[in-house]
């Protein structure tokens, strides 16, 4: 697996940019990534792409939603069944000093 292909996007919630504020001293970054990576080839992506050293990576799973009540098309009134995709959450943490200086300017939360 490439390293583009492992990280997908970053994840930009108020929750994150809290997170990415480092209370403690330390700066974590959330992002999007391939089901199939872990936790070394995502640290190495960030590695990589960032020119950072991480200190560590917690990953979530995050399980696919069952929908319903999906409109089949515009003229039915028939409802369907679907869920959402499954996808991948990864946890970054930085040492104190150290940021990724492409996401800081994404922060929503500046206020």
């Amino acid at each position: 697996m490439e390293v583009e292909e492992i990280l997908i996007c970053p994840l930009l919630t108020e929750k994150t940019s809290m997170l990415q504020a480092g209370v403690s001293g330390y700066r974590k970054y959330s992002f999007r990534v391939d089901v199939r990576a872990n936790k070394f080839e995502i640290l190495y992506a960030v590695r990589k792409l960032f020119n950072v050293e991480p200190l560590s990576c917690n990953i979530v799973s995050v399980k696919s939603k069952k929908k319903r009540n999906l409109p089949i098309s515009k003229k039915s009134f028939q409802r369907g069944h679907g869920k959402t995709a499954p996808w991948k959450k990864a946890i970054v943490t930085l040492p104190k000093g150290q940021s990724i200086e492409a996401l800081e300017s994404l922060n929503v939360n500046e206020t």
